[in-house]
C-alpha cells in the first residue's frame, strides 16, 4: 500500500486532458488561465500529439529518448505552477499505430496483433513494452509534474513471449491456446495473471518516475461498473489514487439507460479504495458525438452523485466548448466544490445497507462449460447460462430500487464480504450472487450470525467460484430453504401473490404482480414465514388466471441473531427492464424491515436520491439528488416541493445548513432525530448537519 500525499488530501478539481489541442491558444499562459477561470485546480496534460487514431511513435511533447516532436511541457509548467494548476501528465499506455516497433504488442494465440477501436493495436504490459515505458517514465521524472495518469495497461490475456514465459513461471502450466476448452481453474489463473501484470507495470512506471520527486502521484484508468473490481485492487495497491469512468456516457441513446452509473462508479471506487481520494471521470459530451455537449441537467447530476459517494470530479471539455453550456455547468459546481470542499474531503459514508457486486458471479459465465461435441468431455457440472441469471443485470435493477426508495448504501465486494463487513451494516443485499466462494460465503454466514441481515434474489449462493453447483446451496439454512425446484422460464406470462400480512405487501395495491422472467420455487424450512407464492403457472395469454398456487416465491427466516429474506427470483433483472413499481415497493419494504434506515423521506415518489455521509470534522452531510426530469438527456429538472425528512443523529443537532442554496433550514429536535420540510429546486444539493 502506498501512503497518501499531502497534496491529494485537498479538493481535487481536474480538468481532462483537452483532444482538440489545435484549438488551444499558443500561450501557455492563456491556456491555464482559462482552466483555472472554470475552477480546476488540478489537469490531465496530453503528453503525445494525438489526433484522429492511436499514438505513433516519436510524438511525445516532452523530451524522452523513446523520442519526440517537440518540448512543450518545459514552457508549460511554470505558466501552471505559477497558477496554482497542478499538472498530471497523461501516458498512453495501451494504444498505439502500426508503425510502432512490432515486439510492443500483445498477441493472439496465433500470433497476431490484437486490433482496437477499428485501426491500431494494443500494447502488452509486459516484455519490451514494460522496458520502454520505464525508460519514458524515467525521462518523464525530470521535469516538475505533480502526477501521472496511465489510460492503461489492457487488461486482457496475451500471448506474446514475455506473458507466455512469466504465466508459466508463475501457475507451472502452458497459457491454454483455447479458454473455452481450459479447466475453469486455470481460466481465473489466466485472469489472475493479468491483474498481476498491470499491477507490476505500474508499479515499475511509478518508481521509475518518482526516481527524482517523491511527490508525484501516479494513478491509472480502472476497472468501472460491471467489471471484476479485483484487478483494481491489485493495481490499485502500488497507487496514490484511483480513478474509473462514471461519467462516461452516450455510446448508445440515453433513453432507458440505467441513470446512476456516476454515482455507482463512486461507490465501488469507495469499495476498492476507502482510504485513497477516487476519481470519477466525467465527459461534458455524448461519447458518439464528441463535440455535442450534454445537457447542463445532466453535467450538474452526475457532478452531483460524484460528490455524493465521496470521489471528487475529472472533468474532459472540447476547447471548442468551453464557452458553452458544458463548461458553465462545470464551472458552477467546480466553485461548489471550493466553497464547500473542507466538508467534502475525507467524507465517510454512514449507510446502514450494503448491495454487493459480485466478482466471482460476474466471471461466472466465463467460466461455463462449452458443450463437447461428443459430449465425451462434458462433466455435467455447469449450470446452463438461462438459468443463472444475469447478475449485473440483477444488481443494476436492485440498485434502481434502493435509489429510488430513499436508501442510503454503499457497494461492496467479495473481498470486503470475506474480510469482514463493518460493524455499522445492518443488510447485506445480494443481486443473484450465485458464484461464491468459501470465504465469501463464510462471510455473510458470520454477518448474519452476529447480529445483520440479508436479502437475496434468485440463484444466490447455489454455485462455488468455479460454477460448480453447491448441493444443498451454501446458505440455504441462513435463508430459511429446505429445497429449491428446478428454473422455470424464461417467461412474461405468469404472476405472484403477496401474503397480505407479509412485510413484502405494504403500500401494494395491485393484487396481481408480475412475477419475474426466471424464477425458482421454495420449500421453507420449518418456522420460516412465507411472504410471497407463484400462481398457477399460465399456458398462453387470453387464458384464465390460475388459482394461487403453494409454491413460495419468498421467504423470511432468522439465523443466529440476524434474519433473511431470499426472493426466488430474478426480480432486480425484471425491474431494470420493466421498472414495475410493485417489485421497487417490494424491496424497499424487504430493506426497511430488515434494517432502521438513518434517513426516511416522505413526498418523494422515486425521484430523489439520497447519500448520507459524515465529513471529516464531524458534521453531518445529507446529499439529495433530484432526477424528476422527462426523456433523457434531461433538458429541464423539476423541483421537488415539500420533502419532508426524519434524519437519525446519535446526538442534537444545532445548524442545518443548506450549501448550494445558501439558507439555513428550520428544523425540530425529537427523540427519533430531527425532523425538517425541504424544497429541493434543481439537480443537487447538500445539507450540512452540525
Amino acid at each position: 500500500m502506498t501512503d497518501m500525499l499531502d497534496w491529494l488530501r485537498a479538493p481535487l478539481v481536474i480538468m481532462g486532458h483537452v483532444f482538440d489541442f489545435w484549438d488551444l491558444p499558443k500561450d501557455p499562459r492563456e491556456v491555464v488561465r482559462v482552466k483555472r477561470e472554470l475552477g480546476f485546480n488540478v489537469e490531465h496534460w496530453m503528453g503525445n500529439s494525438f489526433e484522429g487514431g492511436p499514438q505513433k511513435p516519436g510524438t511525445f511533447l516532452f523530451k524522452t529518448r523513446a523520442g519526440y516532436l517537440r518540448d512543450d511541457l518545459s514552457s508549460y509548467l511554470p505558466a501552471a505552477h505559477d497558477a496554482g494548476l497542478r499538472v498530471f501528465v497523461y501516458f498512453n499506455a495501451h494504444w498505439y499505430s502500426d508503425d510502432f516497433p512490432d515486439e510492443m504488442f500483445a498477441r493472439t494465440p496465433t500470433g497476431e496483433k490484437i486490433a482496437a477501436y477499428g485501426h491500431g493495436a494494443l500494447t502488452c504490459a509486459a516484455g519490451p513494452f514494460l522496458d520502454w515505458s520505464r525508460d519514458v517514465a524515467h525521462d518523464l521524472g525530470e521535469y516538475d509534474i505533480d502526477g501521472v495518469f496511465l489510460d492503461g495497461p489492457g487488461a486482457f490475456a496475451c500471448y506474446c513471449p514475455a506473458c507466455r514465459q512469466a504465466f508459466a513461471e508463475r501457475f507451472g502450466v502452458a497459457l491454454p491456446e483455447d479458454m473455452t476448452k481450459a479447466p475453469a481453474e486455470v481460466r481465473l489463473q489466466a485472469q489472475e495473471y493479468v491483474y498481476h501484470r498491470m499491477r507490476r507495470y505500474i508499479d515499475a512506471f511509478r518508481t521509475a518516475v518518482r526516481h527524482r520527486k517523491k511527490e508525484i502521484a501516479v494513478y491509472f484508468n480502472g476497472s468501472g461498473l460491471g467489471r471484476p473490481t479485483r484487478g483494481h485492487r491489485i493495481a490499485s495497491e502500488t497507487c496514490d489514487l484511483v480513478g474509473a469512468e462514471g461519467g462516461f456516457i452516450g455510446y448508445t441513446p440515453l433513453r432507458g439507460q440505467f441513470k446512476y452509473k456516476a454515482g455507482a462508479t463512486a461507490k465501488l471506487l469507495e469499495a476498492v479504495a476507502p482510504d485513497k481520494p477516487r476519481v470519477i471521470f466525467i465527459d461534458h459530451a455524448f461519447k458518439r458525438y464528441d463535440y455535442h455537449a450534454l445537457t447542463a441537467p445532466e453535467i450538474r447530476l452526475m457532478y452531483g452523485e460524484t460528490l455524493a459517494n465521496g470521489a471528487w470530479p475529472w472533468y474532459l471539455i472540447y476547447w471548442s466548448n468551453i464557452d458553452g453550456r458544458a463548461a458553465k455547468a462545470g464551472a458552477e459546481m467546480n466553485r461548489f466544490i471550493h466553497e464547500n470542499g473542507e466538508f467534502l474531503a475525507g467524507s465517510r459514508s454512514l449507510a446502514t445497507v450494503a448491495l454487493m457486486q459480485a466478482d466471482a458471479s460476474l466471471l461466472l459465465p466465463g467460466l461455463r462449460e462449452e458443450p463437447a461435441a461428443d459430449d465425451i468431455h462434458k462433466t455435467g457440472q455447469s449450470l446452463p447460462a438461462e438459468q443463472i441469471g444475469d447478475h449485473h443485470a440483477e444488481f443494476l435493477g436492485i440498485y434502481e430500487t434502493l435509489t429510488r426508495s430513499q436508501v442510503p448504501f454503499d457497494v461492496v465486494d467479495d473481498r470486503t464480504i470475506a474480510a469482514g463487513l463493518a460493524e455499522r451494516y445492518q443488510l447485506l443485499a445480494l443481486p443473484n450472487c450465485a458464484a461464491m466462494d468459501d470465504a465469501t460465503v463464510a462471510g455473510v454466514r458470520e454477518f448474519v450470525r452476529r447480529g445483520g441481515c440479508v436479502l437475496a434474489t434468485f440463484n444466490t449462493a447455489t454455485t462455488d467460484e468455479l460454477g460448480r453447483p453447491r448441493e444443498p446451496f451454501a446458505l440455504a439454512d441462513v435463508l430459511g430453504i429446505d429445497g429449491v425446484g428446478p428454473v422455470y422460464g424464461p417467461t412474461t406470462l405468469d404472476y405472484l401473490f403477496l401474503e397480505p400480512d407479509g412485510v413484502l405487501a405494504a403500500g401494494v395495491t395491485e393484487p396481481n404482480i408480475p412475477c419475474p422472467t426466471l424464477s425458482r420455487a421454495i420449500t421453507p424450512v420449518k418456522g420460516a414465514e412465507t411472504l410471497a407464492r407463484y400462481y398457477g403457472r399460465l399456458s398462453g395469454r387470453y387464458v384464465r388466471l390460475p388459482a394461487v398456487s403453494d409454491d413460495a416465491a419468498a421467504v423470511a427466516n432468522r439465523f443466529g441473531k440476524g434474519r433473511a429474506i431470499a426472493v426466488a427470483a430474478n426480480i432486480g433483472e425484471h425491474y431494470h427492464a420493466y421498472a414495475f413499481d410493485e417489485h421497487r415497493r417490494m424491496i424497499g419494504n424487504a430493506v426497511r424491515a430488515l434494517a432502521a434506515p438513518p434517513v426516511t423521506v416522505e413526498g418523494a415518489g422515486e425521484f430523489l436520491e439520497v447519500s448520507w455521509r459524515r465529513g471529516a470534522h464531524g458534521e453531518y452531510l445529507l446529499h439529495l439528488l433530484n432526477h424528476a426530469g422527462g426523456e433523457r438527456p434531461y433538458e429541464r429538472i423539476l423541483p421537488l416541493a415539500g420533502l419532508r425528512f426524519t434524519v437519525r443523529t446519535p446526538g442534537k443537532v444545532g445548524d442545518i445548513r443548506a450549501a448550494r442554496a445558501g439558507v439555513p433550514v428550520l428544523f425540530t429536535q425529537t427523540d427519533a432525530g430531527v425532523t425538517f420540510t425541504f424544497h429541493l429546486d434543481g439537480e443537487y444539493e447538500m445539507l450540512i448537519l452540525t
